[in-house]
C-alpha cells in the first residue's frame, strides 16, 4: 500500500480505527496522558503520529495489526 493510499485509508477509517488495548497514550515530552480516541492520529511522510494536546509534541504511533489492511495503533516501545 503506498503512502498516499495509506493516508487516504487512515482518513476514511477514522471512526473505525482500533487501538491496542491500552488505557492511555503518554506524551514523550511532557508525560500528559491522552485517551487514544481523542488523540486524532495523523499521517505524513514520516509515519503515523498524534500531537500532544498539552505541549503539541509529535508522538509516533505504529500499526500493530496482524492484517496489513487493518489499522490498530499503539505507541512504539521505548528501549
Amino acid at each position: 500500500m503506498s503512502f498516499v493510499q495509506c493516508a487516504d485509508e487512515l482518513a476514511a477509517r477514522r471512526d473505525g480505527l482500533r487501538f491496542r488495548s491500552v488505557t492511555m497514550w503518554k506524551c514523550r515530552n511532557c508525560s500528559l496522558e491522552v485517551m487514544p480516541r481523542s488523540a486524532e492520529p495523523k499521517i505524513d511522510g514520516d509515519g503515523v503520529f498524534f500531537l500532544c494536546s498539552g505541549c503539541k509534541q509529535r508522538n509516533d504511533l505504529v500499526n500493530v495489526a496482524d492484517d496489513r489492511d487493518e489499522y490498530e495503533l499503539d505507541q512504539p516501545s521505548v528501549d
